[in-house]
C-alpha cells in the first residue's frame, strides 16, 4: 500500500491502479483465497513493472531488489502550498503551439484578475449595506 501511494504521489503522468484487496470472496484463510489474492496482487505488479515511467522511479527499484524486508525509504511529496506554490507559479507557462492562444492569453489573464477584483468590490460593498442596514433597525 506505501509503495502504490508513493507512486501516485511521485509520478502524476503514470497510471497506477489500486492495489487489489487482501481478501477475497473466497474466504479468509483458505487456500483458493490464498491463490486469488496471490494472482491479483502478481497481475497488479505485472502491470506496474510494464510501466517505463513507474519501473525507472527509485522507490520502485528498491522494492525491486530488496527480497523480503522492503520498507518505504522516499517521503511522499506534499502538495504544493505556500511559499513553494507561489515559487512554482513564479515560473513562466509553457509555451502555447497555437498562436491564438498566446495571443489570447494575456487577454484572458486580465479578464481573470479584473473580475476577480470586481468581485471583492461587490462583496465589500454588500457588507458595507448590510451592516448600514442592520445600524438602521
Amino acid at each position: 500500500m506505501k509503495l502504490a501511494d508513493h507512486l501516485v504521489s511521485s509520478n502524476p503522468e503514470a497510471i497506477v491502479p489500486a492495489v487489489p484487496p487482501a481478501l477475497t470472496s473466497a474466504g479468509a484463510g483458505t487456500d483458493e483465497d490464498e491463490a486469488r489474492v496471490k494472482a491479483s496482487l502478481q497481475r497488479w505488479l505485472n502491470y506496474v513493472c510494464a510501466n517505463d515511467v513507474l519501473i525507472k522511479d527509485d522507490e520502485m527499484v528498491l522494492f525491486v531488489e530488496s527480497d523480503f524486508g522492503y520498507s518505504p525509504m522516499l517521503k511522499r511529496k506534499q502538495p504544493a502550498t505556500g511559499v513553494r506554490r507561489k515559487v512554482i507559479k513564479q515560473f513562466a507557462p509553457p509555451p502555447d503551439d497555437t498562436p491564438e492562444l498566446q495571443e489570447a492569453r494575456p487577454i484572458v489573464k486580465e479578464f481573470y484578475l479584473k473580475s476577480m477584483d470586481a468581485g471583492h468590490k461587490v462583496d465589500k460593498l454588500v457588507k458595507a449595506r448590510r451592516g448600514s442596514l442592520l445600524n438602521v433597525l
